[in-house]
């Protein structure tokens, strides 16, 4: 019987080793045969620390049904043992399960029932607990104020203690606070604190994710390079920590920095990495998030059907997970239909998702699904025109702004304040666009988002350029390729200078911009492709005798042959000679027809 026993506690800690390797399939292998044992033993204490064990997997997993079931039972055991702490640990744990599940009242009562056992028991380390975790579900929530008060009582408990660890919690929660309002400056001053003490403890599980949280303060404002010199800092402690999901976690946040460089090869190379280290893991959520991630690229790639099987399979995972998890998927799946021109379906996407953060309370959340339904309405309006697409995407912006007001979110304030600008300039009230422009830019400057102010100069300057205030835009516009260059914005780039192509051409036969924004595109071969068609567009209207000077200067620097045989084709048929459009792509061919006013 003491062999037995002794062989289900050895089982128990080969699975804590296991665990410790990131092998976690072995691990709740390990401690689910321990169980068993202790089962057969009738060792209630055996029992409950078995499947606790085997609850830490399946969190990890984002296995959150399986989670709620063995903590409950594990809940019973400890209730039968008279076990107050192991209760209040218990509730804590199912309140955490709640949380991500998304059930957010909930998970507050479990949170508030474990507080109130660690209070009666003492127990300063788990009311600090409790306390965060109370604080993270009114974060959650958007209760900023609220979250704060926990926070700093953690904070205040942690100081009274000399709790270092529970400092660095504190400081961390608090700076994740500041930056999901947008507070960047902020953000970073607790979290340089959390790196300092995290360095003077040699702690380098807290060095590295105080390293992540300052890449993402970067990454949040447009800083790829700095993001990604502190991602890859964190790449190299993960590796020599043998930590595989702070490895996935380092090369994912690599990935989205090269998507965002416009270097979709190497970014889809990250995300393969981290797509493999998380299904060894099994780690659910991950792998969802990885396949949005893909199938972003997969639609900017034009890569469609690719693109609709991996946001599916993401889908498939995230709905067995939560409610909440399926919210960024159907957010990506609108997107898809967007891109395909299916507006009808991208809103459905949308407005199940704002159901589901509506039903959850996820205030934050929801600004962003409004803002997502004002930019469908705006392009289904650019499609057909339809004037009632225009005051659904008035309404949406408005509603984003307003909530976002609500919460004390700036950034997000500021980005649906240039949305209703953008609304206002296809109303024609160019006079309230402007304002509603420059309150935009005002807060995003305030705030030091370098790329949403890049991005909100170049839609100011689109709004002037269809008003036909030609010279003011312009010179927005340049201001806007200053912030791409100087930031290395590629893409952002290339359709700045398109539209100050556009502006340049309607003061007279100024085609320099269009050759600047195909050099410009040369970073990226599928970007070099569409800006080829964006030229090809802007071609058609453009007389005879600079057509074919623009077509001399374009053959002189074009680098795809497709594109260089396209050009050879057009001016011969400008010249009124035979041309052999054979070995164009059909699509080119088609553009080459519809030149038809030569």
């Amino acid at each position: 019987m003491e062999a037995t026993k002794a062989t289900a506690d050895e089982l128990l800690d080969k699975g804590v080793d296991f665990y410790n390797k990131g092998e976690w399939d072995q691990a709740a292998e390990c401690w689910e045969m321990a169980n068993e044992i202790y089962e057969g033993l009738g060792d209630k204490q055996g029992i409950s620390n078995a499947l606790g064990n085997i609850c830490v997997v399946c969190q990890d997993r984002g296995e959150w049904e399986q989670a709620r079931k063995y903590y409950e039972k594990s809940l019973i055991i400890k209730e039968e043992l008279g076990d107050k702490q192991g209760i209040s640990k218990t509730l804590n744990n199912l309140g955490t399960v709640y949380q991500h599940l998304g059930e957010w009242g909930r998970a507050l009562n479990y949170y508030e029932k474990s507080l109130i056992i660690k209070e009666e028991l003492g127990d300063k380390q788990g009311i600090l607990n409790a306390l965060g975790n109370i604080g993270a579900v009114r974060q959650d929530r958007g209760e900023w104020e609220q979250a704060r008060k926990y926070y700093e009582k953690t904070l205040a408990i942690s100081e009274e203690l000399g709790d270092k660890q529970g400092i660095l919690n504190a400081l961390n929660n608090i700076g994740i606070l500041y930056r999901n309002r947008g507070e960047w400056e902020q953000a970073r001053k607790y979290y340089e604190k959390t790196l300092a003490i995290s360095e003077e403890l040699g702690d380098k599980q807290g060095i590295l994710n105080a390293l992540n949280n300052i890449g993402v303060v970067c990454q949040d404002r447009g800083e790829w390079e700095q993001a990604r010199k502190y991602y890859e800092k964190t790449l190299a402690i993960s590796e020599e920590l043998g930590d595989k999901q702070g490895i996935s976690i380092a090369l994912n946040n690599l990935g989205t920095v090269y998507q965002h460089l416009g270097e979709w090869g190497r970014a889809l190379n990250y995300y393969e990495k981290t797509l493999a280290i998380s299904e060894e893991l099994g780690d659910k959520q991950v792998i969802s998030n990885i396949l949005i991630g893909i199938g972003e690229i997969n639609i900017k790639n034009g890569d469609l059907d690719e693109a609709k099987k991996n946001i599916e399979r993401s889908l498939a995972i995230a709905e067995k997970l939560a409610p909440i998890s399926t919210v960024e998927v159907l957010a990506n799946l609108s997107e898809l239909w967007r891109f395909d021109d299916r507006y009808d379906d991208a809103s459905a996407a949308l407005e199940k998702a704002l159901q589901i953060v509506v039903n959850v309370g996820d205030k934050p959340q929801e600004i962003n699904i409004l803002e997502k339904l004002a930019d469908t309405h705006i392009s289904k309006y650019t499609a057909d025109k339809g004037e009632d697409n225009i005051s659904s995407a008035e309404k949406f912006y408005e509603g984003a702004r307003d909530l976002a007001k609500n919460l004390k979110m700036p950034l997000q304030e500021a980005t649906a304040i240039r949305g209703i600008g953008i609304v206002q300039a296809k109303k024609k009230n160019i006079i309230a666009s402007e304002n509603s422009f420059k309150k935009s830019i005002e807060t995003l400057r305030r705030l030091g988002a370098i790329f949403e102010l890049q991005k909100t100069h170049l839609e100011y300057a689109r709004a002037l350029y269809e008003n036909d205030r030609i010279l003011e835009a312009e010179m927005v516009a340049k201001t806007a390729a200053f912030d791409a260059l100087h930031n290395d914005y590629r893409e952002p780039l290339v359709k700045t200078y398109l539209l100050l192509g556009d502006i340049a051409m309607s003061q007279g036969s100024h085609y320099g911009y269009y050759l600047d924004s195909l050099k410009g595109a040369e970073f990226n071969p599928k970007i070099y492709v569409k800006t080829c068609f964006f030229i090809i567009f802007r071609m058609k209207k453009m007389e005879k005798q600079v057509l074919s000077k623009f077509i001399g200067s374009l053959k002189e620097i074009t680098k795809d042959e497709s594109f260089n045989k396209f050009l050879d084709a057009l001016d011969a048929k400008i010249d009124g000679k035979d041309y052999d459009p054979a070995g164009l792509p059909s699509s080119l061919v088609q553009e080459l027809e519809s030149f038809s006013n030569i």
